[in-house]
């Protein structure tokens, strides 16, 4: 891994457990991005307008980091994130997220290779 075994506890003090209720907003699209979330337990719907409409984009799991467009592209969520049942995630703020990536340029590198991935599926 990027981190070190030794110090990924010190990293996990660095997060927030959140809890959300079933079909609660996450984040919405256009608001600025406060970091990056790890879902822990449930699972998250991913939508963008599109025009009029919501289009559903994807679906996140347990495992699954988000937040991470919006950290390379101008600080603001380019998509809604919205329960689907009850959920847990880890929150890590920017400024957190910033002092791991100084530590650990590869963390910042993966953060960017998920966020031009979704970008790339995104535009297709």
């Amino acid at each position: 891994g990027a981190i070190p075994k030794d110090e990924r506890p010190s990293l996990l003090e660095m997060m927030t457990p959140r809890t959300f209720s079933d079909r609660e907003p996450v984040f919405q699209q256009g608001d600025p991005t406060s970091g990056l979330y790890l879902i822990i337990d449930g699972q998250l719907e991913i939508s963008r307008k599109d025009g009029e409409w919501e289009v559903t984009v994807e679906t996140l799991c347990p495992g699954d980091v988000l937040g991470d467009i919006g950290m390379i592209e101008d600080g603001v969520a380019v998509v809604t994130a919205t329960t689907v049942g009850p959920a847990k995630l880890l929150h890590i703020s920017r400024p957190n997220i910033t002092a791991v990536t100084n530590l650990y340029p590869s963390v910042s590198d993966r953060i960017k290779a998920i966020a031009q991935r979704r970008v790339v599926d995104k535009d297709e």
